[in-house]
C-alpha cells in the first residue's frame, strides 16, 4: 500500500481496484461511505460490486454516484457514470429504453464540457450501439484519436478492441456475401442444362464449387476464431488481420467463380450476383487491403 493510500481510504480503494482485490475494494469503499456520503466511494463501490458479479448492487451505487457528481458539479465523472449505466442496461438487461435514457444524459452533459476523455468514451459507446461495421469503425476511430490525444490509455485500448470488432463484423458480412454467391452458383449449376445434362455434373464446375465451399467455410471459421479471441479478452491482433486478409480475398474469389459458372447472365441486373461482386471488391480495401493485414500477421510472428 502506498503512503497516499495509508492516509486516504479512497486512494486505498482505488489501488485495490487496480490490483484486482475486489473484496478489499468493496470493504474500503463501504467503510468510507459509513463515515459519510462520497460520490467517489459510491463509484468505486459500484465497480467493485460489478467485478463481484453483484450487478444490481453495482447499478444502484453507480446511479447514486451519478447524482452525487451532478450535485457537486463534477461533470466528467457524472458523464462516465451515465455511459457506464447506459452500457450496462443494454448489455446485462437488454433494456434499450433505459440504456438510451442514460446515453442521452451523457450526451447532454458533454455539451457543457470542453475537450475531455469523456468525449472519446461517448464515441466508444456510439460504436458499441451500432450494428453497422463501417459506422462502428468510424466512432471507434474517433474514440481512438481522443484517447491518444488526451493520453487516456484505457480509452485507447478500448477503442482498439472495438475497431477489432468492426473488422471482424465486416469479415462476417463478407462471409455472408460469399455464402450467398456460392448458393446461387450451386443452384444455377444444378439447373442449367448443357449438352443434355446439368453443368454441375461436369468436373470443372464440380471443382470450382468445391473450391468455393472451401473458401466460404474457411472464411467463416477464421472469422469465428477472431471473434472468440475478442469475446474472451485475448490478444487478437494477428487473428483479426488473418480474418480480414483471408475473407476479403476469399469473397472476391468466390464471386468471380460464381460469375464464371453463370456466364454472361451473371452480370445482368436480373441477377444479384453483380451486386455481390461489386461489394466484394469494396470489401477488399475497407479497413486496409489484404497485403496490409498480411504485414500485420508477419510482424506478429516475428518477421
Amino acid at each position: 500500500m502506498s503512503i497516499d493510500a495509508a492516509a486516504d481510504p479512497l486512494v486505498a480503494g482505488d489501488e485495490a481496484l487496480a490490483s484486482g482485490d475486489w473484496v478489499g475494494a468493496r470493504a474500503t469503499f463501504e467503510r468510507t461511505l459509513a463515515d459519510g456520503p462520497s460520490a467517489r466511494a459510491e463509484d468505486g463501490l459500484g465497480r467493485a460490486l460489478w467485478w463481484l458479479q453483484d450487478t444490481e448492487g453495482a447499478i444502484a451505487h453507480m446511479e447514486r454516484a451519478y447524482v452525487a457528481h451532478r450535485e457537486a458539479g463534477e461533470l466528467g465523472p457524472a458523464i462516465a457514470n451515465a455511459l457506464w449505466l447506459s452500457r450496462e442496461f443494454a448489455a446485462t438487461y437488454g433494456n434499450a429504453a433505459v440504456s438510451a435514457g442514460w446515453y442521452a444524459r451523457a450526451e447532454g452533459l458533454l455539451r457543457e464540457t470542453g475537450d475531455v476523455p469523456e468525449q472519446g468514451w461517448l464515441s466508444l459507446t456510439r460504436a458499441e450501439r451500432s450494428d453497422r461495421p463501417a459506422e462502428m469503425a468510424e466512432h471507434a476511430n474517433e474514440a481512438l484519436e481522443t484517447g491518444r490525444r488526451l493520453e487516456d490509455r484505457d480509452l485507447e485500448a478500448a477503442a482498439l478492441v472495438r475497431l477489432g470488432y468492426a473488422e471482424v463484423a465486416m469479415g462476417n458480412v463478407v462471409v455472408g456475401m460469399a455464402q450467398v454467391a456460392f448458393d446461387m452458383a450451386v443452384d444455377y449449376a444444378k439447373n442449367r442444362v448443357q449438352f443434355g445434362r446439368p453443368i454441375g455434373s461436369f468436373q470443372t464446375i464440380k471443382h470450382k464449387c468445391a473450391d468455393m465451399v472451401i473458401d466460404v467455410d474457411g472464411s467463416r471459421f477464421i472469422t469465428y476464431r477472431a471473434a472468440w479471441c475478442l469475446a474472451n479478452a485475448q490478444e487478437a491482433t494477428k487473428e483479426i488481420a488473418m480474418a480480414k486478409a483471408w475473407t476479403s480475398d476469399a469473397c472476391r474469389r468466390v464471386c468471380a467463380a460464381a460469375h464464371q459458372i453463370h456466364g454472361g447472365i451473371g452480370f445482368t441486373k436480373e441477377y444479384d450476383l453483380q451486386l455481390y461482386f461489386r461489394r466484394a471488391k469494396q470489401g477488399e480495401v475497407l479497413y486496409g487491403d489484404a497485403d496490409i493485414h498480411r504485414e500485420v500477421v508477419a510482424q506478429a510472428i516475428g518477421l
